[in-house]
């Protein structure tokens, strides 16, 4: 979890929520987020800038041979790949919506309000991770992890590194969908 996304088309409001008016936004040319490709991520200022998705600790000299697209944040803290990150480079992951697999089936996961995701991030270099927690209800029906949102209110203190665990969202914040033209498949990417 959390192994595709869909790429947030309507930035601008998003930014202005930010205090961010002055921002471009390059065109995001994929619905469909998968790891290791380039998205939008807001770092502390707020700033926007494009990295890619699946972080490589700085003192890495090639790229890690396990996945770090998530980071469980409960051990992000103590992990060298994400220790360093987790304590000073947290980052906002907007997106439309995720994906997530149970029995063969895609299920697309947005919010109930269809105000975007917001997700805990954390980045490094041109790189970053997208944090996840244990599912709660409504998502452990699917999967027994999902990503960490961070709320409104708590935008700016985690890119400051001053709240280091968002609260959780309401248990009713997903409307999950069975996505019928998605093709069965093994592996989320």
């Amino acid at each position: 979890m959390c192994g595709q996304f869909l790429a947030l088309k309507a930035w601008r409001d998003f930014l202005i929520s930010l205090g961010m008016t002055d921002e471009a936004v390059a065109e995001v040319l994929n619905d469909v987020v998968k790891p290791t490709d380039a998205y939008p991520i807001v770092t502390a200022g707020p700033r926007m800038t494009h990295a890619r998705w699946g972080l490589i600790p700085g003192w890495a000299k090639a790229t890690p041979k396990a996945s770090t697209f998530n980071a469980r944040i409960e051990t992000a803290a103590e992990k060298p790949t994400f220790r360093d990150v987790f304590a000073r480079r947290h980052a906002l992951v907007p997106v439309a919506g995720f994906y997530e697999w149970h029995q063969g089936r895609r299920h697309r996961i947005t919010r109930r309000d269809g105000e975007p995701l917001v997700l805990a991030g954390l980045w490094e270099g041109d790189t970053f991770t997208i944090l996840t927690r244990p599912a709660r209800t409504q998502m452990a029906a699917l999967h027994d992890r999902e990503p960490v949102m961070v709320g409104r209110r708590q935008w700016q203190g985690w890119l400051d590194n001053s709240v280091f665990d968002p609260a959780l969202p309401p248990d009713d914040l997903f409307d999950i969908v069975d996505d019928d033209a998605a093709p069965v498949q093994d592996t989320p990417f």
